[in-house]
């Protein structure tokens, strides 16, 4: 899941100038969009919608939703995607992560019938596995949307601080403050739906972390400094990613850990005013200060030149 993962590593004023970046929903935005296209989208006065009942009675209402196909599938998709929300936000084990969301379910949500996501999602087979199956694929991709890196992600590096301590405690508390705060639900359903072999598209994946790699070798050359070969500002931001998520993580079991503050006194002296280092921001770091160096500097004092890239 190395998508998402900085979005944004400015201060508190980056969201008030730019406002939040498209593609970075909260999870509380994520649904109240799903609540308000069910509303807007209702059947209109007259029509009535057939209770949960068998599939093949549901098809006689296809005469009202034909005309707008798309805006019935959008609406069974947002339905679905609010009922996720609204289970994660409670919070939830991994032996239940599916056993809520049901067709009978996301059908009453919508206000539709449940024959339609067998309409949209495929044929109705013995079961309707393959269809519902076809179906939570397109919910994840919603969600992982919700979570998605912003092309216009670089436009944020002018705000970023110069200085690579202070550079690496933003983008840490930006990352702790998104999984701790109202994106928590979205972060924790879409981990949870990779547990259970709904990962993001590798298009996805692709995209978000070229996003990635390209915000960090800017901010990297922003603070004076540059990755050292053969790494690649790529290698780095997957590394980053990987560090967040596994701290991430902690806060289902552990979020004091994951909050608590150290007084801790970086390598490289910052600029701005401290108020303690995380965990994380301790991590990160290490990492950075491993995987870089300053420009023009080909073997920084006490550490070796970069081993080579091993093929396979």
């Amino acid at each position: 899941m190395v998508r998402r993962t900085v979005a944004a590593g400015a201060r508190a004023d980056t969201r008030a100038q730019f406002g939040a970046p498209a593609g970075l929903a909260s999870s509380s935005s994520l649904a109240r969009s799903a609540r308000g296209a069910r509303v807007e989208g209702d059947a209109p006065k007259g029509t009535t919608t057939p209770g949960d009942t068998d599939v093949q009675q549901s098809w006689g209402y296809m005469t009202d939703t034909e005309q707008n196909p798309e805006g019935s599938r959008r609406r069974l998709v947002l339905a679905a995607v609010e009922l996720v929300l609204e289970h994660f936000e409670q919070g939830t084990g991994l032996r239940d992560v599916f056993a809520y969301l049901t067709p009978g379910a996301v059908a009453e949500r919508a206000g539709l019938s449940r024959g339609l996501i067998y309409h949209h999602w495929g044929n109705v087979d013995a079961d309707g596995g393959d269809a519902f199956v076809d179906f939570l694929t397109s919910v994840s991709d919603e969600l992982w949307d919700a979570l998605s890196i912003p092309e216009e992600l670089n436009s944020l590096i002018p705000l970023l601080p110069d200085n690579p301590s202070d550079l690496v405690r933003e983008l840490s508390d930006h990352e702790v403050a998104r999984v701790a705060g109202e994106e928590g639900a979205t972060w924790r359903a879409v981990e949870m739906l990779v547990l259970h072999g709904v990962p993001q598209n590798p298009q996805g994946v692709e995209d978000d972390m070229n996003r990635l790699a390209e915000f960090y070798e800017l901010a990297f050359a922003k603070t004076g400094r540059e990755v050292v070969p053969p790494l690649t500002s790529r290698d780095v931001a997957v590394a980053v990613a990987c560090l967040f998520e596994g701290f991430a993580l902690q806060v289902l079991s552990q979020p004091d850990r994951l909050l608590d503050r150290y007084d801790w006194t970086p390598e490289i002296e910052p600029q701005m005013d401290q108020q303690g280092w995380t965990l994380l921001a301790i991590s990160v770091e290490s990492l950075m200060l491993r995987m870089t160096r300053p420009v023009g500097d080909p073997d920084p004092p006490g550490r070796r030149a970069g081993p080579d890239r091993v093929a396979g």
